[in-house]
């Protein structure tokens, strides 16, 4: 995978005053967690398993692609991530504290054993991907709190613009995942969601965001 990784990058021609790394995969903490990394060319995912409890998944961005990249942690703040070579990683929390990370397989791998953020790659539908026919979802759509949101789809993406109570606007981009499920996400809060259509009426949309599990309904206006 490393190997890929850094052939893609010289293909491009992308040269960085430090070494280049590929941060996918599993990585053991200082602290005694286990660490599952996946990135893209914009993002970097980060789910920290500790020995006990429930996994916690964050979502951050690379500062500077393939070396040097920031997530966020509620409550907690930013996180500055940095390769000090290609099998260790130092973070820094908001209080200047350090921990490090080594690369390694876990000892005992809990039961997911994919890539846990296969559904927030880059926003581009598989080539062969069709476009659902069964329902129009371009139009206005409420969710009753005074939140709207207006679908408009183009080929086999989907767009999604929205207006919240007070006035904030989002865009938001995805594509279709099923016959009658999508995703999208919106950069500018860093959140991806998937959606499930109604399939009696197509008139209602069941959204869950992945950053926190919050679900939310749209219903059709017009």
């Amino acid at each position: 995978m490393r190997q890929i990784f850094l052939a893609l990058m010289l293909a491009f021609g992308m040269v960085f005053p430090a070494f280049a790394s590929d941060p996918n995969g599993w990585w053991t903490s200082s602290t005694g967690s286990y660490i599952q990394l996946w990135a893209n060319m914009e993002q970097v995912f980060v789910t920290v398993h500790p020995r006990q409890g429930q996994p916690k998944k964050y979502q951050g961005y690379w500062t500077r692609f393939s070396d040097a990249f920031v997530y966020s942690v509620p409550g907690y703040g930013s996180y500055q991530v940095s390769f000090s070579d290609p099998n260790k990683i130092l973070v820094r929390d908001a209080k200047g504290g350090v921990t490090v990370w080594v690369r390694g397989k876990l000892p005992r791998a809990p039961q997911q054993q994919q890539p846990m953020y296969q559904q927030q790659a880059p926003q581009q539908p598989p080539p062969q991907q069709q476009t659902p026919q069964h329902w129009n979802l371009n139009g206005l759509w409420t969710d009753g709190s005074g939140t709207h949101a207006r679908i408009s789809i183009q080929g086999s993406q989907i767009f999604v613009k929205i207006q919240t109570a007070d006035g904030t606007m989002y865009d938001g981009g995805g594509y279709w995942l099923a016959q009658h499920a999508f995703t999208f996400n919106i950069p500018s809060i860093s959140d991806v969601y998937t959606c499930q259509v109604d399939p009696g009426s197509g008139r209602m949309i069941r959204i869950v965001s992945t950053a926190n599990g919050q679900t939310m309904t749209w219903q059709k206006v017009q």
